[in-house]
């Protein structure tokens, strides 16, 4: 019987997931134990879920992570992991599409926001303007979607825009196989090209030393005057000045921006983007709504038994794609 080590905070909706998904393995939750209990519990697991490998480890404990057969996170990224303590021959998978259902309907309200200027109509009300005609809006059906970076969320948006009559597009490290992508698919190679073409493009790529600025000067230039920028995956994709360049200068571009390069505990409201009335802004909340953390954790378990079951399983991290080489 496998033994199994959770160091997930142990909530009665999260207990109920793990139950349901793990019946007959031996489960310990590391927050009910003692320093040493805990150390002995990692080193003596066949495998560990975390949430994000940031806080719910201590150091120490992150540098026994290679002794642990497998790890499994909640979260969906690995830019947020402690680098410094994880040893980076650990196999630890990410929780590939875990949180990509709320994600892509996050993604679709940014979408009709833009489109329907809901934030140009309420800076222009606050201003003392009310009017009910000349605002450009616009449809979303027939629209050019392009997704950007083809994993579990791009495959989630193509669903819920595809579902809104939309043509959808991805391009990605490796061409997209999708057979359902009806407005077409490419390599990196195609990058500029496929975004000259859309309506609507979405950053869904993860944020490795690769992808770092990618929405820089150039990917802005070659969007439409009037297209929608959603970014849903870190900020550290995109050059925030080639950004705001591209909102000042083209006043029918749309952003939808959810992560920002400065968040919670540093933020204080001076970035610039969050004044203009072509911004439409979240706190860093697509993945979060009454569901996802019961599913995200349905889905990383889903992945843990695969690997207990001898069967391929997905979204090992890879460190030389997040670590910098001296």
């Amino acid at each position: 019987m496998a033994k199994i080590c959770l160091a997930v905070k142990r909530k009665p909706e999260y207990e109920a997931v793990v139950n349901a998904k793990l019946p007959g393995y031996r489960l310990t939750w590391l927050e009910d134990l003692s320093e040493q209990e805990r150390r002995q519990e990692i080193l003596g697991c066949d495998a560990l879920v975390v949430t994000m490998l940031t806080k719910e480890l201590t150091f120490d404990e992150k540098g026994l992570l290679n002794r642990v057969p497998f790890v499994q996170t909640i979260a969906a990224g690995a830019d947020q992991f402690d680098f410094s303590a994880v040893p980076h021959d650990a196999l630890i998978c990410s929780n590939i599409g875990g949180w990509a259902p709320t994600m892509a309907e996050h993604a679709l309200a940014m979408a009709f926001s833009c489109l329907r200027k809901l934030g140009d109509q309420k800076e222009a009300m606050k201003d003392g303007t009310y009017h009910r005609l000349g605002w450009g809006l616009r449809r979303i059906r027939g629209k050019r979607v392009l997704i950007v970076g083809y994993g579990g969320i791009g495959r989630a948006c193509r669903e819920v825009f595809a579902a809104q009559g939309c043509l959808v597009a991805a391009v990605s490290r490796h061409k997209p196989t999708d057979p359902l992508l009806d407005g077409g698919a490419w390599d990196m190679s195609g990058f500029l090209p496929a975004l000259s073409q859309a309506d609507i493009i979405i950053a869904c790529l993860p944020s490795t030393t690769a992808t770092a600025e990618l929405f820089g000067q150039p990917p802005f230039q070659a969007m439409k005057e009037n297209a929608t920028f959603i970014n849903l995956a870190r900020a550290a994709l995109v050059d925030r000045q080639a950004l705001l360049k591209k909102l000042l200068d083209c006043p029918e571009f749309h952003a939808a921006i959810d992560p920002w390069w400065e968040e919670e505990h540093v933020w204080d409201g001076s970035d610039p983007l969050i004044r203009l009335p072509n911004v439409v802004a979240s706190c860093h909340t697509s993945f979060d709504s009454e569901t996802s953390w019961p599913e995200a954790i349905g889905m990383a378990l889903d992945n843990l038994i695969k690997y207990l079951n001898g069967e391929p399983y997905v979204g090992r991290v890879n460190f030389s794609e997040y670590v910098k080489e001296a």
